[in-house]
């Protein structure tokens, strides 16, 4: 193993880096002040230690002035390591004058390690040393100490570690950091004959078999990937540890320096690794990455990697970005960062399997046209057709969807799809092979999302499709879209193909999903639909409105008939609706339900708008789907459903009599009166009757029943939705929802539906359901007495309302990034003299309880009540009347929005 090369420092401003010419002469002066007989006392350091530290602070501040001026990320990396190279190398020169005879005479020499081993030290990047020594450790640590300890003084962040040539082998044969470490080991100073014997000695016996460093490093970067949110991308992404970032570049360095001992990214060309293109690729990719970390380290004056929420919008400001009409700043800044991260991982894949067929290249095995198996890889038989006639890219990966699993690429194969992706125009997309490919893969259900995510990881996706491409790595800046565009899309396809598996995942979560995707006659347009509902994402004006042109144009050019096409530009158009009404809205009330079938039209509509709705919640985040939104969706469709096919409007008395006559015949079988189920149904009236459904109509009706005093307080699972119910039955009086609702924010509880009712005999019968702070049903039987007793003391012991909950400590880190402007809209009601009000505003404890108190103190009645929270912002909906009337003036409507506005800056204020 050559020893490592001292790295070439090619930088334009050297000495202002470091003043090779003044520096020694300073160091002389100090010198004949401090003669060498002195010794190493307290004066004589602190003489040394000034002239060091100066320069060391100069360099670095003229090194964060290039960066501002826009200098490279090599040129900062490379000028912190010469910077450092030079004042260790000076240290030791002048250190061994200072110590007695016997501290200096042993064997040693400092090696750089890791990072600084390959000359690449960011602004606040640990400096990793090695003090290699070929005698006792009392010995090398008595001249290692000194150094060190001034080094530290200085203000170099070292971590260090002492051994000898044998400790390193026995240590990097037990640890695989450490022998990946010492793989990157580079003499600083001191005996080179020590370091050459280490370097022999770790090559021979220290490295290991390179099947095995290569399976340990694939492991690392598995679980690495699953702890920083790869490999997907991750809202503020770790720039050196998340999928696609520096340590994936690294990866590919270190296997390919086991294997064929290169010293830069630029010899894996030499060795065949990478292209000359390739390399070019990879070397714009690290170079970004770079100035990405060198901007976080001088933002933040620290070893900073997480590119967080206020760092992206101050970086993307720094790097030259601008808001425009369509797109923030910051959003553009992300968005070449996640195309960076996608070209990372493609070009390291390529270089790394390139490496592992050099180790070994199994027998080749038939897998089908113009294809076949390579060990566990799969390989075009003739790769470089892919360049020659890129229209056979898609024709390959038609075929390979339907093997029964789609393995990895073959090395070869990567690359040629990679370079055949550079040579896609307009001619090329105007090939008929590139419809019918497209065509094929859009309609085999359940193996769609798996290949176009192979082809868009490799950059053949958006060449094919350039409305796909401008959405690749698009983001939207807040804590609700929590991936980029190109990647949920991705996701709400796999959602779709685990709907279509016979043994899938969501059998159990979404039997209803499962059972019509498979009676799904043309899954194609489901899918066409799912790739363009979001593809409009970025440009300025309603994303549905225009990505459903885009999914008529693509129809029309992937041969579909004009009515399918327009099936599929009908779903992307209307793809949010249900999911709106569905949480927004009172999903039992007879006209919200005839206003839903009216917009779908028929079964078929009804059917795919259900699944691409279910598909793109699931896919937005991790947390934007529970049971609670599953049970809303689902019942919204059973009650479109039937109303299509009894017919819209749908008769009200008459459901109103079916519901009653089901509950009557449900109870009777439980040993109920028949009679006193009527007397109380007949009380509660026939509103009542038509906002819930059956199940829990008669889950009510078994509670009150059976009460053992005039107050009712009920609080239990959700007969039907992942949440808790509570259910109250109290006499009516004024600021009752008002009350319940600081209570249950006192307590903690996110409150997202609330229902009021009044019996005919001036009864409350309000129910509310709510979710714990981790958005979960209130498991704890003791936690659900605490809730009763709380709020049966209210009700029943008047007291002052409750104060609205401190926002201190509530809201995450993330949040407060985010600016939310209080907005507040009127509609018509759903019920004659109400009004319907909606009111967004920013996530935060008792948002309900905020308002609600604003609505009672100017005399507002609150009918129904839905919460919805994307991200940092909730978006409520409230029934509203007063003294049965709708808020039918602009001037009362204007007060309550004031009044609602200066509530919400007040408490930012507070806060």
């Amino acid at each position: 193993m050559p020893p490592g090369p001292r790295p070439a420092y090619r930088l334009r401003h050297r000495e202002r880096i470091f003043p090779e010419r003044d520096f020694p002469e300073r160091i002389a002066e100090i010198q004949r002040l401090h003669p060498p007989g002195q010794g190493w006392t307290p004066p004589v350091k602190a003489a040394f230690l000034e002239r060091f530290r100066s320069t060391y602070e100069e360099g670095r501040a003229f090194l964060e002035g290039r960066f501002r001026e826009g200098a490279t990320g090599r040129e900062i990396v490379r000028g912190h390591a010469y910077l450092t190279d030079r004042l260790i190398q000076s240290l030791w020169r002048l250190l061994p004058d200072y110590l007695e005879t016997a501290r200096r005479s042993a064997p040693l020499c400092v090696l750089a390690v890791g990072g600084y081993g390959r000359a690449e030290l960011h602004p606040h990047s640990d400096v990793d040393l090695l003090v290699l020594h070929d005698d006792t450790a009392a010995t090398a640590a008595a001249f290692a100490e000194p150094l060190l300890h001034f080094l530290w003084d200085l203000g170099l962040p070292v971590s260090n570690a002492l051994r000898t040539p044998e400790e390193c082998i026995g240590d990097a044969g037990a640890d695989i950091t450490i022998r990946t470490t010492l793989l990157e080991a580079r003499l600083l100073a001191g005996d080179r004959d020590l370091y050459d014997r280490f370097r022999e000695s770790f090559r021979a016996r220290g490295r290991g078999e390179p099947e095995d460093f290569i399976a340990a490093k694939l492991e690392e970067q598995r679980q690495r990937h699953a702890r920083y949110g790869g490999p997907v991308y991750n809202l503020e992404p770790n720039v050196k540890e998340s999928w696609g970032g520096l340590r994936d570049l690294h990866l590919l360095f270190w296997v390919a320096r086991h294997l064929h001992d290169v010293a830069t990214l630029r010899d894996l060309v030499k060795q065949g690794v990478l292209s000359a293109g390739e390399l070019r690729s990879l070397a714009r990719s690290q170079e970004f990455l770079w100035r990405v970390r060198n901007g976080l380290h001088y933002l933040t004056g620290r070893n900073e990697n997480r590119l967080q929420f206020d760092h992206q919008r101050t970086l993307a400001a720094r790097f030259g970005y601008r808001d425009t009409a369509a797109t923030l700043a910051v959003e553009k800044f992300m968005k070449r960062y996640y195309r960076t991260l996608r070209q990372v991982v493609a070009l390291t894949n390529i270089g790394l399997q390139t490496l592992q067929q050099e180790i070994a290249t199994p027998a080749a095995r038939p897998a089908g046209p113009d294809m076949r198996y390579r060990g566990p890889y799969l390989e075009a038989t003739r790769p470089e057709a892919f360049q020659e006639d890129p229209a056979r890219i898609l024709t390959f990966f038609a075929d390979a969807q339907h093997l029964e699993e789609l393995p990895p690429l073959e090395a070869g194969t990567l690359r040629a799809l990679w370079a055949g992706a550079r040579n896609v125009d307009g001619a090329v997309r105007a090939d008929p092979r590139v419809r019918e490919g497209l065509l094929r893969i859009l309609s085999t259900p359940g193996r769609v999302a798996g290949v176009l995510r192979r082809m868009n990881t490799y950059g053949l996706l958006g060449r094919f499709l350039p409305e796909f491409g401008r959405i690749v790595g698009q983001t939207q800046h807040n804590l609700y879209h929590i991936y980029p565009v190109d990647e949920h899309t991705l996701r709400a396809m796999e959602v779709v193909d685990q709907f279509h598996r016979e043994e899938s995942p969501l059998a159990l979560e979404s039997p209803l999903a499962c059972r019509l995707a498979r009676q799904v006659r043309r899954p194609e347009i489901l899918y066409l639909g799912l790739l363009c509902h979001d593809i409009a994402k970025g440009r300025a004006g309603d994303h549905s409105l225009l990505g459903a042109r885009v999914a008529r144009r693509l129809g029309r050019r992937l041969g579909l008939d004009p009515e399918d096409a327009g099936i599929a530009a009908w779903l992307v158009h209307d793809h949010l609706y249900l999911s709106q009404v569905s949480q927004k809205r009172d999903i039992h009330d007879p006209e919200v339900i005839g206003e839903v079938a009216y917009r779908v039209r028929t079964q078929n509509h009804l059917d795919l708008l259900f699944l691409l709705t279910e598909a793109d919640m699931r896919a937005t985040g991790p947390k934007v789907w529970n049971t609670w939104k599953a049970q809303l969706l689902t019942d919204l469709y059973f009650n479109v459903r039937q109303a299509l096919r009894t017919g819209v409007p749908a008769d009200t008395r008459a459901r109103a009599r079916r519901i009653r006559r089901r509950i009557i015949e449900t109870l009777q079988g439980e040993g109920f009166d028949p009679e006193e189920v009527r007397a109380h149904l007949k009380r509660v009236g026939q509103d009542y009757l038509l906002h819930y459904h059956p199940e829990e109509l008669a889950q009510h009706t078994r509670t009150l029943l059976g009460r053992a005093g005039p107050t009712v307080v009920e609080v239990a699972p959700h007969i039907r939705a992942g949440g808790t119910e509570i259910l109250l039955y109290t006499p009516d009086r004024a600021g009752l929802f008002t009350l319940a609702t600081g209570i249950l924010a006192s307590l903690g509880l996110n409150i997202m539906e609330a229902k009021v009712h009044t019996t005919r005999d001036h009864w409350a019968l309000d129910s509310f359901l709510v979710l714990d702070q981790e958005d979960r049903p209130v498991h704890d039987p003791r936690e659900r007495a605490r809730i009763r007793e709380h709020l049966q003391a209210a009700l029943t012991q008047p007291a002052p309302l409750p104060p609205a909950p401190s926002r201190q400590g509530y809201r995450q880190r993330a949040q407060r990034h985010f600016h939310t402007p209080v907005r507040v809209t009127f509609h018509p009601g759903g019920a004659p003299g109400e009004t319907t009000a909606e009111v967004i505003a920013p996530d935060a404890p008792g948002v309900l309880y905020r308002i609600a108190r604003i609505l009672n103190e100017l005399g507002w009645q609150i009918h129904a009540a839905k919460v919805a929270t994307f991200g940092e912002r909730t978006e409520d909906t409230f029934q509203l009347s007063h003294k049965g009337a709708p808020l039918d003036t602009e001037e009362r409507r204007h007060a309550l929005a004031e009044a609602i506005r200066r509530e919400f800056e007040a408490a930012e204020i507070s806060s």
